[in-house]
């Protein structure tokens, strides 16, 4: 099965959110791991919120996932970044817009 990503990168408020753009995933828990846990893994240890230990624990899941996480899903477009500012006021009506929506899961909303 083919994981397929959007084709551009968006946000998360100011956080850059990598979707897989040109990348062929196949398994979920690869695209799960790189372009989501791992990327706020690194952005954490950068950003000083992670000790060394702490950061290698984090490390260790990436090996647990193929486990953990059912490779044979059909991507669902989720919304991303959810909050009052994706409303926009129409003339009639209100808008709701979602400029970091992304293929995922469908069971990533309970997480």
């Amino acid at each position: 099965m083919t994981i397929l990503a959007l084709n551009l990168d968006n946000h998360i408020g100011q956080t850059l959110q990598y979707n897989g753009v040109g990348k062929h995933i196949s398994d979920w828990s690869v695209f799960f791991w790189e372009f989501r846990l791992l990327f706020q893994i690194e952005l954490a240890k950068q950003n000083g919120y992670l000790n060394t230990h702490n950061y290698k624990q984090l490390l260790s899941i990436e090996k647990l996932l193929s486990n953990l996480l059912d490779i044979n899903i059909n991507p669902t477009l989720l919304h991303g970044d959810l909050w009052s500012g994706n409303v926009l006021s129409g003339k009639n009506n209100p808008y709701f817009i979602d400029p970091a929506s992304y293929y995922d899961h469908c069971e990533a909303y309970f997480a």
